[in-house]
């Protein structure tokens, strides 16, 4: 099976907007068998270097879901490892990429993908 290139790195483009990760965030909640808590330990566990939060928790998570706009939350550690939690389920899953990826691929591609260092209002916001 192939992994999101850069990964090893933390450095995966991410080709999602935030509202996009709060949608798909809020439906794998859903499913039956997810709680927070074990998501917050997998979404922990998609980071490999330094990078690494001590660790994710439900108030970052529950933080980052309260927020509203595209790029609103774009420094969270949550969004980062949420772009990468669900693009591995794409690729187990076999899905293809969806319409609103492939349109953000074409507009963030050239930048290696959508920026997650500066905060949206082109300041600094704390990545947790």
């Amino acid at each position: 099976m192939h992994f999101p290139k850069g990964e090893e790195k933390d450095a995966v483009g991410v080709y999602d907007t935030c509202d996009e990760i709060r949608r798909k965030i809020t439906a794998h909640l859903r499913r039956p068998g997810v709680t927070r808590a074990q998501f917050c330990r997998d979404l922990h566990a998609q980071y490999n270097t330094d990078k690494k939060p001590t660790q994710i928790q439900s108030a970052q998570l529950t933080r980052f879901l309260g927020y509203k706009g595209p790029d609103t939350g774009n420094t969270s550690c949550v969004f980062y490892a949420s772009y990468v939690f669900f693009e591995k389920l794409r690729i187990k899953e076999g899905k293809p990429k969806s319409k609103h990826r492939e349109d953000m691929e074409a507009i963030w591609g050239a930048k290696g993908g959508f920026n997650t260092t500066r905060g949206h209002q082109q300041g600094y916001v704390s990545p947790c």
